[in-house]
């Protein structure tokens, strides 16, 4: 063997080390390269996997309550939660934060501004900013409730302020100023009560009237059911969608509201549900008209105080000096009277005199013509025992 072939054998021994080693090499990358395709491909699989649970939910799974109170069978996603918000928030529309300008607020003219702020709402509204991209525009009808920005509930302070109209507003104003007016009129002390709260009212506006619904109390308590709703309807709202109770069922007010599946034969008490929008226009309009009322009253008050007034200064002054003047009169006619009695009296003795000389002269009349019938004689008459009375 030349030396030529030994080093060539060498030269190719020397060099399948590296190669095998390179060999090596890309094997161990191309498994390592699998073992990670495969880890990841795993990992995607999960992901997906989650990406779906999180969509579209499993309702394999425990019992989970999509909304409180209300359980369903399996884990929501977020096309159920999606679907558990639209149905939660269907009607109530628009929500604005604010307060009425005070400077603006003018009963003469019958209308003020809506300050708008952002819905920081921790933040004081000094502190806040201007809202000016709200969306409203002229015509529109505004809810106004005052209430606490933050939601904490301020009994004797919370209300139901009234339903205004955006009047006056360009188009593409970009302003948080907003001019609004009462729906209906608001009567004087309205208007003071108004603008005396300016200073620190907290306005919530909404453009749609905020809708009853049974899913609003759902998870309370009873005493924080008691605490939201007068104690009037408080048990309506504590046994709303419960089994009736036997206070239920013995109360005829609330008795008529429990219904019966007929397949199950199972009794529910479901309270009626308020359309708060006709309650409060009704209740408004039925202020409006007691207002009038009181105006009408009030001013046939003071023609009826007038007319006292008048009947004091005038009319009673008046009856007193004709009575005075009727009583000197009586007084007069009480004299004369006295003196015709007194005239009556000798008249009716000198009538009885006469009544009595004419009998007498009558009876002698007879007697005479009796003895001249008899014998023809005379008798003179005898004098009369007293002369007739002589009327003065």
């Amino acid at each position: 063997m030349s030396i030529l072939t030994k080093v060539l054998i060498g030269l190719v021994i020397v060099a399948v080390f590296p190669v095998l080693y390179l060999a090596a090499s890309v094997l161990n990358i191309q498994n390592e390269w699998h073992r990670k395709i495969k880890d990841f491909q795993a990992a995607i699989d999960k992901h997906e996997k989650q990406y779906e649970l999180l969509l579209h939910g499993d309702f394999d799974a425990q019992t989970h309550p999509l909304v409180p109170g209300k359980p369903i069978v399996g884990n929501p996603g977020v096309m159920q939660w999606q679907t558990a918000r639209d149905n939660i928030m269907r009607g109530a529309g628009r929500v604005w934060y604010g307060r009425p300008q005070a400077a603006s607020i003018s009963a003469e003219t019958g209308t003020l501004k809506l300050e708008l702020f952002s819905d920081e709402v921790h933040l004081d509204m000094n502190g806040r900013s201007p809202l000016n991209d709200h969306g409203l525009v002229d015509k529109a009808f505004l809810y106004v409730f005052q209430m606490s920005h933050t939601g904490d509930l301020v009994p004797g302070t919370d209300k139901y302020v009234g339903e205004f109209v955006v009047s006056g507003l360009p188009p593409g104003t970009n302003e948080n100023m907003i001019p609004i007016k009462p729906a209906l009129p608001l009567t004087a002390a309205e208007w003071d009560a108004l603008k005396a709260s300016a200073a620190t009212a907290q306005w919530v506006v909404y453009d749609k009237m905020p809708t009853d619904s049974r899913d609003v109390f759902v998870g309370l308590t009873e005493d924080e059911i008691r605490r939201l709703v007068p104690p009037e309807v408080a048990e309506e709202y504590i046994n709303d969608d419960q089994t009736p109770t036997k206070a239920v069922t013995d109360n005829p007010a609330l008795a008529e509201y429990v219904v019966t599946d007929p397949a199950s034969k199972k009794s529910r008490f479901l309270r009626p549900l308020r359309d708060y929008q006709t309650i409060f226009q009704a209740a408004a309009k039925r202020l409006n008209e007691m207002a009038d009322r009181v105006q009408i009253l009030s001013r046939e008050k003071a023609f009826a105080d007038q007319a006292l007034v008048n009947l004091q200064m005038k009319t009673i002054p008046a009856l007193d000096a004709r009575k005075a003047r009727l009583e000197k009169e009586l007084a007069l006619v009480d004299s004369e009277l006295k003196v015709v009695q007194t005239l009556s009296e000798k008249l009716t003795a000198s009538i009885e005199q006469a009544k009595q000389d004419v009998v007498r002269t009558v009876l002698e009349n007879k007697r005479l013509l009796g003895e001249a019938a008899a014998g023809g004689k005379t008798t003179s008459l005898p004098a009369p025992t007293q002369p007739l009375a002589t009327v003065q």
